[in-house]
């Protein structure tokens, strides 16, 4: 696929940087929902999560700010009915402490995790039968 030419040429002196002309337009209001959804939702797998924290992308303000901003999901009911893995909600209020991102980098941790999950996911349904009786 060939990029649009930008609007403006650049000469050995320009050191501006030009605009292309094909420039993304952006996100709808509800299409940005469905990306921060999209998002919340993926953050229920320990792997991505420890994958994010592995290649530091909360290292940056900009990211911890995003994450900062996606707590609304935990706290509004109307939006935490649209997820599709309430576990998620977990690891993004979790994401907010150095401690347990630090600890999301190393592997043994979020093996450690993902055996949790997976241990959750077996017993909780038997949990829900004897809770019944």
């Amino acid at each position: 696929m060939k990029r649009k030419a930008s609007t403006r040429r650049r000469t050995k002196e320009d050191t501006s940087v030009a605009v292309p002309t094909d420039a993304p337009p952006s996100l709808t209001p509800s299409s940005r929902h469905e990306a921060e959804r999209r998002f919340v939702d993926a953050l229920a797998s320990p792997a991505y999560v420890a994958y994010l924290c592995q290649t530091r992308y909360f290292d940056s303000p900009a990211a911890l700010a995003m994450l900062q901003g996606l707590q609304r999901w935990r706290t509004q009911p109307t939006l935490t009915e649209r997820l599709s893995y309430p576990l998620s909600l977990f690891f993004l209020e979790r994401l907010q402490y150095a401690e347990f991102r630090d600890a999301m980098k190393r592997p043994e941790f979020a093996a450690f995790c993902e055996q949790q999950l997976v241990l959750y996911a077996r017993e909780y349904p038997r949990l829900l039968y004897f809770a019944e009786t």
